[in-house]
């Protein structure tokens, strides 16, 4: 039986970098790497179905955002996702400025 996360396709990891301002630039320590999410949302102008499908994995949460126009949403990386991703670039992430 396969992982969720086995299915978490390339756009999906490249949305969840851009949620958190990922950069490999901003990676710090050479023994320990470790990277400080200076943010963690990302907005649609709807419902997205790979978003939605990161909720179900429990990497993401979402919420109707106002601010963006009728139907828009506001993902956020949970505190699952950031493990996965850190497992995933070998880098300790977590947030803060």
């Amino acid at each position: 039986m396969k992982r969720e996360y086995e299915h978490v396709t390339v756009k999906q990891l490249s949305d969840m970098k851009h949620a958190i301002g990922f950069a490999g630039s901003r990676v710090t320590g050479t023994k320990h790497h470790k990277y400080k999410a200076y943010r963690n949302y990302f907005t649609t102008s709807g419902k997205h179905e790979g978003w939605d499908e990161l909720c179900r994995f429990g990497f993401a949460e979402g919420d109707p955002f106002h601010g963006g126009g009728e139907g828009s949403m506001i993902y956020r990386l949970t505190t699952e996702g950031m493990k996965f991703l850190s497992r995933l670039f070998e880098v300790e992430i977590s947030e803060g400025t």
